[in-house]
C-alpha cells in the first residue's frame, strides 16, 4: 500500500495517480490510505491540475479521480466537493475525450458538487453524443433536469444538442431515432423522481425536439424505430400530465403526438392507437380533461381534435364526446350540445359576423406578438436574470416582475382567445409545401414548390368544427427548391 498511496499522493501526473487510487480500491486499501495526511496532498495535486492542465485528457482525468475517491470514500465527500468547485471555474473539455465509461461517468458527476449553469449544454452534449454508456447517459440527464430551472428548458437544451450532433451512418434517422428513444426513456424515469417543475410550454418543447432532432437526418425508416419514439413520447407526455394536471386541459401539451402521428399511414396509426398502452394513457388523460373543462363550462376544439388523435379517427373521439355528454351530470346545455355535436341555430346576423371577424383578426396579430412576448420573456428569464444578479444588482427585480407580467398577460390572452376558438398551426422556421389559401408570400419574393414559415397561421374553428383561416402564413420561398 506504501507505493501506491506514495505515487498517488506525490506524483503531478493525474494518470499516474488515477492508476494509483484505482489500485488501492482493487486491493481494497483505499479507505485505509485516505486516512493518511498524506493522502489530502495527493487531492490538491488533482485539482491544480484541473486548473493548470493544457490537456483535455489530463483536466477530464484529473476531475475524474476526484469524483472517483469521493464516490468511494464518504467522509471525503464534503472535502472533495469543496475542491472541484475552487478547481472547475470555466467549462470542462468534451468528456467523448475519455476513452473510460468509468472516467466518463465520473467526470460528469462533478455538476453535483459545481453545479455552474453551463453544465445544463455541456451534460445534454454528452447525453446526446454518448454511444453506448447508459450509466453515463443517466448521469448527464439527471445533472440538466437538477441544474436546468425547469423541465422546459432542460428539454430545449436535449433539443440543441440533437441539432448539434451528427450522426454518420447508412441510416441516420434510424441512428438518431434509437438515440432518442434511449434519452427519452430515461428522461422520463427521472422526471419521476426529481418533482421539478415543468416550466412553460413544455409540450411544445417536446415537440420542437422531436421535429428538429430528424430535421437533417430524415425520419426513420425503420417503422419498429417509429413505434418506439412515439411509445417515449407518449410515456413522457403522460408523465407531463401525472406532474401538473394542468397541463392535461392545454391541448399543446400533446403537440408532439400530433408531429409522429404524421410518420404513419393511416391504417398504422389507428392499430398503433389500439394496442399501445402508452397512447391509451393518453386516451384516458384526455378523455379526463375534456370531462373537467366540460364541468367549467368549456369545451375546447383543441383537446376533442387531439382526441381523435389518440383515438386514431375523429369518428371514436365524436363517440367518445358523445358518451360523455350522456352520462356527465350538471354541464351547461350549450357545452353538453358541443359535446354531443348537436350544432346550434345560427342567431348572428351576417354585419354582426363581419364585425366579429374583423375583431378575431386584429385578435390574430395579438396573438402572434404575444406568442414572441412570451418568449422572449423566458430568453430574459434564462439568459439577462442571471447575468443581472452581478452586473445589474438593483434592476434584478424590475426585470423579474416584467417577465412576470408578459408570463402573465400570455396567460390571459391565451384564455381569451381559447374562448374565441383561435389557435396558431405552424411554427417559424419550418419548411412547408407552398399554397396559395394558406400561405402569402413575402413583398417581393416569387413562391415556390417548398416555403419557409416567418409568421405562422391563426386559424378559428367554427361551431360545426371546421377550420377558417383569419390570418394567412407569412412565408418565404426556398431557394435551392425548384
Amino acid at each position: 500500500m506504501k507505493n501506491l498511496l506514495t505515487q498517488f499522493a506525490a506524483s503531478q501526473d493525474p494518470h499516474l495517480q488515477r492508476a494509483a487510487l484505482v489500485a488501492l480500491i482493487k486491493t481494497k486499501q483505499i479507505h485505509k490510505a485516505a486516512q493518511d495526511n498524506s493522502f489530502n496532498e495527493g487531492l490538491r495535486n488533482l485539482g491544480q491540475a484541473i486548473k493548470e492542465s493544457k490537456s483535455a485528457v489530463d483536466t477530464l482525468t484529473a476531475a475524474a479521480t476526484l469524483e472517483r475517491a469521493a464516490a468511494l470514500v464518504k467522509p471525503l465527500r464534503q472535502q472533495i466537493d469543496e475542491l472541484l468547485k475552487e478547481s472547475i471555474t470555466t467549462q470542462l473539455p468534451s468528456l467523448q475525450h475519455l476513452s473510460d465509461k468509468n472516467d466518463r461517468q465520473y467526470a460528469a458527476r462533478t455538476w453535483r458538487a459545481v453545479r455552474s449553469p453551463w453544465y445544463v449544454d455541456y451534460l445534454a452534449e454528452t447525453a446526446v453524443q454518448e454511444e453506448s454508456g447508459e450509466n453515463i447517459r443517466r448521469e448527464c440527464l439527471e445533472g440538466i433536469i437538477a441544474v436546468a430551472g425547469d423541465v422546459s428548458v432542460a428539454l430545449s437544451e436535449i433539443q440543441q444538442a440533437f441539432t448539434r450532433t451528427k450522426f454518420i451512418t447508412k441510416k441516420p434517422g434510424d441512428s438518431a431515432g434509437r438515440r432518442l428513444t434511449r434519452v427519452l426513456g430515461l428522461f422520463t424515469s427521472i422526471l419521476l423522481e426529481s418533482q421539478k417543475s415543468l416550466g412553460r410550454d413544455v409540450g411544445r418543447k417536446l415537440s420542437l425536439l422531436v421535429r428538429r432532432t430528424f430535421r437533417e437526418t430524415g425520419l426513420p425508416q425503420n417503422d419498429q424505430i417509429k413505434r418506439h419514439v412515439t411509445h417515449q413520447i407518449a410515456k413522457l407526455i403522460h408523465e407531463f400530465v401525472r406532474t401538473s394536471f394542468s397541463y392535461a386541459t392545454q391541448d399543446k401539451t400533446y403537440e408532439a403526438l400530433l408531429v409522429v402521428k404524421g410518420w404513419f399511414h393511416i391504417s398504422d396509426w389507428v392499430e398503433l392507437c389500439e394496442t399501445s398502452d402508452s397512447i391509451a394513457h393518453l386516451q384516458n388523460d384526455l378523455r379526463e380533461s375534456i370531462v373537467l373543462l366540460a364541468r367549467a363550462g368549456v369545451f375546447d376544439d383543441g383537446l376533442h381534435r387531439t382526441l381523435g388523435v389518440a383515438l386514431g379517427s375523429n369518428k371514436r373521439s365524436k363517440e367518445v364526446c358523445k358518451e360523455i355528454a350522456t352520462t356527465t351530470p350538471g354541464l351547461d346545455q350549450a357545452v353538453r350540445n358541443r359535446l354531443a355535436g348537436v350544432l346550434p341555430r345560427r342567431k348572428i346576423a351576417s354585419a354582426t359576423e363581419s364585425q366579429e371577424w374583423s375583431v378575431d383578426e386584429i385578435l390574430a396579430e395579438l396573438m402572434i406578438e404575444t406568442d414572441r412576448l412570451s418568449t422572449a420573456a423566458t430568453m430574459v428569464r434564462m439568459e439577462v436574470l442571471p447575468k443581472a444578479s452581478t452586473s445589474l444588482p438593483c434592476s434584478v427585480r424590475a426585470i423579474s416582475n416584467l417577465s412576470g407580467l408578459a408570463d402573465a398577460f400570455s396567460n390571459r390572452m391565451a384564455l381569451a382567445l381559447r374562448r374565441r376558438s383561435l389557435y396558431i398551426r405552424g411554427e417559424a422556421g419550418e419548411e412547408v409545401e407552398y399554397s396559395h389559401i394558406e400561405h402569402q408570400i413575402k413583398r417581393g419574393e416569387v413562391p415556390t414548390r417548398r416555403v419557409r414559415i416567418v409568421s405562422p397561421i391563426v386559424e378559428r374553428i367554427s361551431v360545426d368544427g371546421v377550420p377558417q383561416i383569419v390570418r394567412r402564413a407569412l412565408v418565404e420561398p426556398i431557394s435551392d427548391q425548384t
